[in-house]
């Protein structure tokens, strides 16, 4: 099965090797020839085992999403060491994003297991980083009558008791260091892309199959281009 065939990713001839892990292509290395590559292909950021990327149906501008090189089904499953590389890389990737739009706020779908709404169609652990000036949270609350019981938890790492246990999860951090994390049998899909869809007005744009926001995308690559040519390069 290749990526192509996930809408969410859309990179251009990466391949899954059994299932297991996708190897980029050479060209999506940054500093690469991106000519023939489409916007939401191109790697914006990344560490020796993780991607930056801007997602299709992007809402707003400056969403991205963090993906691992290799699969995993959700971050809840990644061991020690790609833990301590993710809290790294998802730290520069933060202040960058919080430097060019303000505040950011982190989440995450979270399958325990292949097929589960939760996962939003996409079994492939991908880590949401967005502007959005609301406590994602509250919003959610206020939009929607199902309610969640939320805990305080010490950051991504601890996605991986829920994980163990076969349980699914919502896990929101905003701003950085401030991390929750909810389960339930049925955590509905794309929910947070819902509650900032109604954040904004737009509501019915919550599908990113439906909405795929190339102008969003374009401009986020634009913003963090620029933010680049002022800085040094960001590095791992």
């Amino acid at each position: 099965m290749s990526v192509e065939q996930s809408s969410v990713f859309q990179i251009r001839n990466a391949k899954f090797n059994e299932g297991k892990s996708f190897n980029l292509n050479p060209n999506l290395v940054k500093g690469r020839d991106l000519q023939n590559i489409r916007s939401c292909d191109q790697v914006l950021f990344q560490s020796k085992n993780f991607v930056a990327l801007p997602t299709l149906g992007a809402i707003v501008e400056g969403w991205i999403l963090i993906v691992p090189k290799k699969h995993q089904l959700c971050m809840g499953a990644l061991n020690k060491e790609l833990f301590s590389e993710l809290d790294m890389f998802r730290k520069k990737v933060y202040d960058v994003l919080s430097a060019c739009y303000g505040p950011i706020v982190i989440f995450e779908h979270g399958p325990s297991n292949p097929e589960q709404q939760v996962g939003c169609g996409v079994d492939y652990a991908h880590l949401h980083m967005l502007p959005f000036k609301y406590n994602l949270i509250r919003k959610h609350d206020e939009i929607f009558s199902n309610y969640f019981k939320w805990n305080p938890i010490n950051g991504m790492k601890d996605t991986s008791k829920f994980y163990k246990k076969g349980l699914p999860y919502l896990y929101v951090e905003q701003p950085l260091g401030n991390a929750f994390i909810t389960t339930h049998p049925n955590i509905p899909s794309q929910l947070f892309r819902r509650v900032v869809a109604s954040s904004i007005g737009h509501p019915e744009r919550y599908d990113w199959k439906t909405y795929p926001e190339d102008k969003n995308i374009e401009s986020t690559i634009s913003t963090l281009k620029a933010w680049e040519s002022r800085n040094d390069s960001f590095k791992m």
